[in-house]
């Protein structure tokens, strides 16, 4: 069985941790340069006095006076960045795509954008607010796992090849390990944001080691633990541009320890890349042994020969549901190549990924000074230069090419998963499941675990597919949605404390997609697609993809 330090994952949030037993203040030790080690216990229990950690979210709503006359600009500029970087976009190959080679093709774009956010009011500051260490967790975990798709899918562990020399490498689950530390001047603690415990550091990659993720699309050259870490930081401040300080230099804050008295202190989020060791990895290889045979040199419909390793990719929570008493599920379709074929919705869902990418940095502007070292063109064009590097870079790590290239179903559906998780915060917590009091009509109050089930169905001439994206377990059947009348309240949490109807739930969840994530709102119309159904009789079939999601009691 996956150790349960392997399945700690971020999915669900945590969203308000059960209370600490107070107890006094221990007395910290010392490390061998003198300075105080603080107990994790103690410091699950200190208070921050800082800025709200997450900024105003882009919405593609303009319904904010602050981002309304930004929202248009943002688009046209991403629309033609988007358009000259692309395979079609008509870029001359003599002159290489860099943000000064593109800044005179976008310069009017420019211009639009600045002069929208010069006549923008501007964003009140944000005052000082309390924190619990353990309250900044579930807030820390979203903007990691939001980053990117690969940010997440390496906080549940990945298959990795982890080399020893050019020749000779062992087959271990890799994880990364978000640490956030709180120093001050006399002491210092950490904290996995996972485990919710010390560090493993034992366990930690040496920025020497060389690995290869193996989980299909994941699939790369081999990199250097440095490089990785590397990449998915840059990502994280292209992304989540509120990181960028806590994976910097840190951000200060006012700390009260228990025990002492406030003092200024300094936390600070740092990337680790973990090695879970054999018996996890021998766990993993043995069900995925059980699930489906790997392939055997596949070829995808473009004639390219598929990714190495098995044709279905599942979460570790789904590996240890099928060890001996769960069976053996055939693939079927999530072996099968898709393709979409609607280009003006490809089109639109690149463009508005990189919109929120770009808009991201258009919502965490203040006012004064901060606002005038942002008033460059060029500044804005290397901003816009990489959001759309994330959107259609390069092929290898972070790439969205599932919506443009032939890609396996058991690839589009984690990233569809990660796509809606990304969208809020209270979404992503929702697809997790939260604990409740439910009142349906008929019956009387009960406890229960209340989720946001999403459901990514194809649709064919002969057959129709539904798989789960909480699992990617295919589906006899569509689950029963809750009336829309039930009426739920959070047992514990932070947020919407009053008893609310399902149907309110559902209104709010609407409107976060249709703000954040018009493009993959529209799914809930459907998109057409190709199904390369290559190992049957069956052979390429014209059909439908549709995201459904409603509440149920889990």
């Amino acid at each position: 069985m996956v150790s349960p330090a392997v399945r700690s994952l971020p999915w669900p949030l945590v969203v308000n941790p059960a209370p600490l037993p107070l107890a006094p203040a221990a007395d910290p030790s010392t490390d061998s340069e003198g300075g105080a080690i603080i107990p994790v216990a103690t410091l699950k229990q200190t208070v921050c006095r800082m800025a709200p950690l997450v900024a105003q979210r882009f919405s593609f709503g303009a319904d904010q006076p602050r981002q309304s006359g930004a929202v248009a600009a943002v688009r046209q500029l991403m629309e033609l960045v988007i358009g000259l970087r692309s395979p079609t976009g008509g870029w001359p190959a003599t002159i290489p795509q860099t943000p000064e080679n593109l800044a005179p093709y976008v310069s009017e774009e420019v211009e639009v954008l600045l002069d929208a956010l010069a006549h923008s009011p501007a964003a009140p500051y944000p005052t000082d607010t309390l924190w619990t260490i353990l309250d900044l967790v579930p807030t820390l975990l979203w903007l990691i796992a939001s980053s990117s798709y690969e940010s997440m899918h390496l906080l549940e562990g990945v298959r990795a090849r982890v080399y020893a020399t050019d020749a000779q490498f062992t087959l271990r689950i890799i994880r990364l390990v978000p640490v956030l530390e709180l120093t001050t001047e006399s002491g210092q603690a950490a904290i996995d944001l996972v485990t919710l415990e010390a560090p493993a550091t034992h366990l930690y990659l040496s920025g020497h080691t060389t690995l290869r993720l193996l989980d299909n699309d994941l699939d790369n050259q081999p990199l250097a633990v440095s490089q990785f870490r590397r990449q998915l930081t840059q990502v994280m401040g292209q992304t989540q541009p509120e990181l960028t300080a806590w994976l910097g230099a840190g951000s200060g804050v006012t700390a009260l320890i228990p025990g002492q008295p406030w003092q200024p202190a300094t936390v600070q989020l740092r990337l680790h890349l973990a090695d879970m060791g054999p018996r996890e990895a021998k766990a993993l290889l043995a069900a995925m042994t059980a699930v489906t045979p790997p392939a055997a040199g596949g070829i995808d419909p473009q004639g390219r020969a598929a990714a190495e390793g098995p044709t279905a990719r599942f979460t570790l929570d789904d590996f240890a549901d099928t060890l001996p008493d769960s069976g053996t599920p055939t693939p079927e379709v999530l072996g099968d190549w898709l393709t979409f074929t609607d280009e003006t919705w490809v089109h639109d869902f690149l463009v508005c990924y990189g919109q929120q990418i770009l808009g991201q940095q258009v919502s965490g502007l203040s006012q004064g000074p901060a606002v005038e070292a942002t008033q460059h063109s060029l500044t804005w064009v290397q901003r816009a230069y990489g959001a759309a590097s994330v959107v259609v870079g390069p092929n290898g790590l972070f790439k969205q090419t599932f919506v443009h290239e032939p890609a396996l179903v058991a690839d589009v559906w984690p990233r569809l998963r990660w796509h809606m998780a990304q969208t809020s915060a209270r979404l992503m917590q929702w697809m997790g499941g939260l604990s409740v009091q439910a009142l349906t009509p008929g019956s009387g109050w009960q406890r229960c675990s209340l989720q946001l089930r999403s459901l990514m169905s194809l649709t064919t001439d002969s057959h129709r597919w539904v798989i789960d994206l909480s699992s990617g377990k295919l589906l006899p059947a569509r689950p029963k949605a809750l009336e829309p009348d039930t009426v739920v309240r959070l047992i514990a949490g932070p947020g919407q404390q009053g008893p609310v109807t399902i149907a309110d739930l559902m209104a709010l969840i609407s409107q976060d997609l249709h703000d954040y994530a018009p493009a993959l709102a529209a799914l809930s119309q459907g998109t057409p697609i190709h199904l390369h159904r290559m190992e049957t009789a069956e052979g390429c079939q014209t059909g439908r993809l549709t995201l459904d999601w409603y509440f149920t009691f889990h």
